[in-house]
């Protein structure tokens, strides 16, 4: 039977990469609350703030309940391996393929924030230094979210394998 060194794997990368967007967001929270109560900060830092604020505010939501929801998953999957080892493949590898499914959708989401972000960027960059500070935080705030999908599709598709490999 396999090793479920490969459950420890996926669960730990997880719950580490869900630290560093939590204190990503904390990190752009706490810039974008600086901008918008700072005096000496131009529109465009005011426009930077708002993307920085609401994405961190995701970011920090999201952080926080992959990790807490990590460590309950893994002792369920845990006790899956060792106990009911059919359920790794009724249970977990479904879950897991609605997971990567839901992750193509965020994918596109947030590629149309960095998207929109840069068209604010190119038409705005004349016009109005609010807009254009709402543009580059939009970009900056989905790139890091563009960036945590990949090693998360990543770290999944690598976990299905694994389940995949089980056989009772």
């Amino acid at each position: 039977m396999k090793s479920k060194q490969f459950i420890y794997t996926y669960f730990k990368s997880e719950q580490i990469e869900s630290l560093l967007l939590l204190a990503i967001g904390l990190i752009t929270m706490t810039e974008a609350l600086y901008f918008l109560w700072g005096n000496n900060f131009s529109l465009f830092y005011k426009g930077l703030a708002w993307p920085l604020l609401w994405v961190g505010i995701v970011e920090v939501a999201f952080g926080a309940s992959i990790y807490f929801r990590s460590v309950v998953d893994v002792r369920k999957v845990e006790g899956y391996f060792n106990e009911a080892s059919h359920k790794l493949q009724s249970e977990e590898l479904p879950r897991m393929k609605k997971l990567m499914k839901n992750y193509v959708i965020y994918r596109w989401f947030e590629a149309g924030l960095a998207v929109i972000g840069v068209v604010l960027i190119i038409f705005m960059n004349h016009t109005s230094d609010y807009w254009m500070g709402i543009g580059t935080g939009l970009w900056f705030q989905a790139g890091i979210m563009l960036v945590s999908e990949f090693f998360a599709e990543h770290r999944g598709a690598a976990y299905i394998k694994g389940l995949e490999e089980i056989k009772e």
